[in-house]
């Protein structure tokens, strides 16, 4: 008992500061995906979403994928901007009973998504690229420029035909 009376708080970098942090530390592969699970909390500090701005700005446009999955229905979601801008989602939940429901769409968003490389050259024009797979077709037509050429793919989920 006597131990336990002596434990003190200690105040930990908030879940937005460290995901700006880590996005900083060389990854793995090109692309990688943050899923925060957050309670009601107060809005964030200013500081930490400009921090977190400031280095998703420095990345390839959505190479840092950030889904919240956010449980209360009478509070605000926080950053719900900087997610929709990286390319993920809010998920509200009212409790802790819808937590499997929105991991399995997190899960399902995630697993549906492809990254698409290939080397081009701009003096040939637009590029058409088609999928198909599974009664799912995607196509888009890329018209290739330099500044293209400087940056690594952007990713697209397939969208029913």
């Amino acid at each position: 008992m006597g131990t336990l009376a002596k434990l003190t708080a200690a105040k930990q970098p908030s879940a937005i500061s460290a995901i700006a942090t880590s996005i900083l530390v060389p990854p793995a592969s090109p692309r990688r995906v943050y899923v925060l699970l957050t309670t009601c909390v107060t809005k964030p500090a200013a500081i930490d979403e400009d921090q977190l701005t400031t280095t998703l700005g420095q990345q390839p446009r959505r190479s840092q994928q950030i889904d919240v999955i956010h449980i209360g229905n009478t509070c605000t979601s926080p950053i719900p901007t900087i997610v929709r801008d990286s390319g993920g989602a809010v998920i509200d939940v009212a409790n802790a009973n819808g937590l499997a429901m929105a991991a399995d769409r997190v899960s399902r968003d995630l697993l549906g998504q492809y990254q698409l490389a290939f080397a081009t050259n701009p003096a040939h024009g637009a590029v058409t690229v088609e999928v198909s797979a599974m009664q799912v077709h995607a196509q888009a037509s890329i018209r290739a420029s330099t500044q293209w050429l400087k940056r690594p793919a952007t990713t697209a989920s397939p969208t029913s035909a």
